[in-house]
């Protein structure tokens, strides 16, 4: 009998064991099912991040690239700011702005109007219009 009891405790304390295990076993499943989940989620975002720093890098070497060009005409600019300052010839011309309106359409009139033209005789002889002749006039007429 008393092989008999303890047979039973021993099947009572195997079986608790197992419960045990089998309680261990399924927390531990759930417990690997998040941290899969997790590696998952977190293996997405590192691969975002990558991706974002792959992006920024390529747009600061677009960024760097431009920046050495726009280096390349500012100093290009600037040696030609400095050799046409140091050309007599250029500088002159510069100087002049007769020289760049000769051929201006207006030329012939606004020469009228400095001698006296009024609207109507502007609008006659150049076939303005009225606006036009008293802009002309205002801009280009005689200050008493």
């Amino acid at each position: 009998m008393s092989t008999c009891i303890s047979i039973d405790i021993m099947m009572i304390v195997i079986a608790v064991i197992v419960v045990t295990n089998t309680i261990a076993l399924i927390i531990l499943a759930r417990s690997h099912l998040k941290l899969k989940f997790n590696y998952q989620v977190l293996t997405e975002f590192m691969q975002n991040l990558n991706n974002d720093i792959t992006e920024l890098y390529t747009f600061a070497q677009s960024i760097d690239d431009y920046k050495s060009i726009t280096d390349q005409q500012m100093n290009h600019l600037y040696k030609k700011i400095t050799e046409t300052k140091s050309t007599p010839q250029v500088n002159s011309q510069i100087n002049t702005p007769s020289n760049e309106s000769s051929n201006h359409p207006y030329n012939l009139v606004i020469q009228q109007v400095r001698n006296g033209a009024n609207v109507n005789d502007l609008m006659q002889n150049s076939g303005l219009s009225q606006d036009e002749a008293a802009l002309l006039i205002r801009l280009h007429g005689r200050k008493d």
